[in-house]
């Protein structure tokens, strides 16, 4: 399947595209992507996608560090750098001294091609930074007409149809003007440990007999189910014997 389909001649002259050159490949590839855990796990097919189109490159990408425990297990991903939001905590100085320094670090890694998911203007400056030969990025509607979010990234998609695309298909849309094949699946990485961790837990709970999980929380309120449903929800599951885990945490 190719999203090339997705658009339309007409909107793909409307911004700046080079087209990749037929059998064109690539050796260091970065995927930016500045957002929420659920957001880093969505991207995880364009990461497939460019594995397989191009399966001899290294794929490093580029998050918030609060969201590396998401994708520091996927096979695929080379290396990870992060932007730590707490820096600006630390002083003004201490957080521009550091993230010149994680500027410089991409740089040194000599990228032919960046993939920028992400709306921030700091993810533009770091796609700038790496120099590399193409840039990918979005005609995000707020940045439409900006010179500078043009010079960032040297190869723009416009996202004309995005209001009716899953957020899965948003994010692969940015591989149009590669011209390789997509692969549409959102895949979950995780240790070994990780794997021991949660069954030494459900055997300590004495929970033998396949269990439903259920994450009734979110950071956001309107995610959130409304609490008697939710409850009904689980008391109709455990008596139909169900075994019910709830599970929660700080994000």
């Amino acid at each position: 399947m190719h999203f090339a389909d997705l658009f339309t001649i007409r909107h793909l002259t409307e911004a700046k595209v080079i087209m990749n050159k037929p059998n064109q490949s690539f050796n260091k590839i970065l995927v930016i992507k500045l957002q929420h855990h659920g957001d880093m796990l969505l991207t995880t097919p364009v990461i497939q996608s460019l594995k397989s189109a191009y399966p001899n490159a290294t794929i490093d990408v580029l998050l918030y560090k609060e969201t590396q425990p998401i994708l520091q297990d996927n096979p695929l991903i080379n290396n990870i750098f992060y932007l730590d939001r707490n820096w600006k905590h630390q002083g003004k100085f201490t957080r521009i001294k550091k993230e010149w320094q994680l500027g410089r670090s991409l740089q040194k890694q000599h990228y032919d091609l960046v993939v920028d998911l992400a709306d921030q203007w700091k993810a533009a400056i770091f796609a700038y930074l790496t120099k590399a030969p193409m840039r990918l990025g979005f005609e995000f509607e707020k940045r439409k007409g900006s010179k500078f979010w043009a010079k960032c990234h040297n190869v723009i998609i416009p996202t004309t149809n995005h209001e009716h695309l899953h957020t899965v298909e948003q994010n692969l849309s940015i591989l149009t003007p590669l011209n390789i094949s997509i692969d549409s699946t959102v895949t979950m990485a995780y240790s070994d440990a990780d794997k021991q961790w949660v069954d030494e837990l459900i055997t300590k709970q004495n929970i033998n007999n396949g269990y439903i999980v259920i994450q009734p929380t979110s950071r956001w309120f309107f995610k959130c189910w409304d609490e008697d449903k939710m409850a009904a929800l689980i008391s109709q599951l455990q008596q139909n014997s169900y075994s019910v885990v709830l599970t929660s945490g700080p994000e």
